[in-house]
């Protein structure tokens, strides 16, 4: 059982910094600017980790190359990935950048918690939002990410890493704070991405159609609900090699949890 008692306050001073009154517009202003700045800071400081290979500081389109001799620095590559495909650089860069954040907030006192929140709110689901559709997510790196987002919130609320995460992740009508997850991020995203692939007539329609049959296929299914119901009992993986199995899959996952 969680204290509620304590789950209460916490839920409290929440809704009292989301309801802060300002002083005066110049106040606002100057909340505003402090915020921008940590999000410029947060963005100038992604722009000075060295390649590995050739020991340069990255573009933001530079990315680590497996290869011990030469440098990927002349692929610009907005979504980072190998010739095969594999997107572990990409996957690394958005945890590396989640982990700046939230070391940003742990060492730097000088913003309210509010503007914490906002800060995390501009940058951690934007971080994560513009490839996760695109790219296998394993569980195992999901995981390491939701971790890294929870000490983030943690780090906003000057909580230790002691603090149970329970208290972030349960949902406000059982005593939580029901922040946002990687999780739940992923699931809007990728149906989302499917929604937008069936709205127009340019080649992805067709592609969903093929995807969607063969996902009906493969599970032994007729229809959505019942694709629904079979993906909860498939594995990540499993679930993964099908757009529309994975988003099953997610839908049924993050009602369970």
């Amino acid at each position: 059982m969680l204290p509620q008692h304590t789950s209460k306050a916490v839920l409290q001073k929440t809704q009292d910094l989301e309801n802060l009154p300002c002083d005066s517009a110049d106040d606002t202003q100057s909340d505003d600017e402090d915020m921008f700045t940590a999000c410029d800071e947060l963005a100038r400081r992604s722009l000075l980790q060295r390649c590995a290979t050739c020991s340069r500081n990255c573009s933001p389109h530079h990315f680590k190359s497996e290869s011990k001799s030469q440098c990927t620095q002349c692929f610009k590559l907005v979504i980072h990935h190998n010739m095969w495909l594999d997107a572990k650089s990409q996957r690394r860069k958005v945890i590396d950048s989640a982990i700046e954040v939230a070391a940003y907030l742990y060492k730097n006192d000088n913003l309210r918690i509010d503007q914490r929140l906002k800060v995390i709110s501009m940058c951690l689901p934007s971080l994560f939002s513009f490839s996760a559709p695109l790219i296998d997510w394993p569980e195992s790196d999901l995981k390491l990410l939701t971790a890294v987002w929870i000490r983030a919130y943690k780090n906003a609320w000057n909580s230790g890493k002691s603090t149970a995460n329970c208290l972030f992740t349960f949902p406000k009508d059982k005593g939580g704070l029901q922040v946002k997850l990687p999780l739940s991020t992923l699931f809007t995203l990728v149906w989302g991405n499917l929604e937008r692939c069936s709205q127009f007539d340019d080649g992805t329609r067709q592609m969903l159609a093929l995807c969607y049959q063969e996902a009906l296929q493969e599970n032994g299914c007729l229809d959505l609900l019942e694709l629904h119901d079979a993906s909860q009992h498939l594995s990540w993986k499993a679930a993964s090699t099908n757009e529309v199995t994975f988003a099953c899959y997610l839908a049924n996952k993050l009602t369970y949890e």
